[in-house]
């Protein structure tokens, strides 16, 4: 009966340690490619690329999001009350304290942000793009794009 019991037991376990490994799944994060001017169509140099997966910063993980509601940072903001904080619609209000990476001369860049866990399923990745002179771009993706081609737009005033 012992021996039942035991045995009973191991494949429980072998089940389970199975389901386990079979549920757990990782993605390297690797994100390359070369951002133009969509006007002129020359590398753009400088341009600051945040990378955000499931709301955080995966590059340095330096954003810092606010702790109040959207409704109270905007009240506050109409009583007068400063602050830094910047708004996109994917991630509600928050500060960027350098956690970014430029492109090269060539416009190109390369992000490698390690491995990712992809339970359920792998997550989306969002780019935010800025430079002077130019309408910032957020762009959402898969984890693995290589030589991706972006085109930034002039701010026209």
């Amino acid at each position: 009966m012992c021996r039942i019991i035991m045995f009973i037991v191991k494949k429980i376990a072998a089940f389970f340690f199975v389901v386990i490994i079979i549920s757990s799944c990782e993605s390297i994060l690797h994100i390359s490619g070369h951002v133009y001017d969509y006007d002129t169509k020359v590398p753009l140099h400088g341009v600051k690329i945040t990378l955000l997966l499931k709301g955080n910063d995966t590059v340095t993980e330096m954003h810092i999001y606010d702790t109040i509601n959207k409704q109270q940072r905007i009240t506050l903001r109409e009583n007068g009350i400063k602050d830094d904080y910047l708004y996109d619609d994917s991630v509600g209000f928050y500060k960027i304290k350098h956690s970014y990476i430029t492109t090269k001369k060539d416009g190109s860049f390369d992000i490698n942000g390690g491995i990712v866990g992809c339970v359920p399923d792998c997550p989306r990745v969002h780019l935010i793009l800025a430079k002077d002179s130019f309408q910032a771009q957020n762009i959402e993706t898969g984890n693995c794009i290589e030589d991706t081609t972006i085109y930034l737009k002039r701010m026209h005033n």
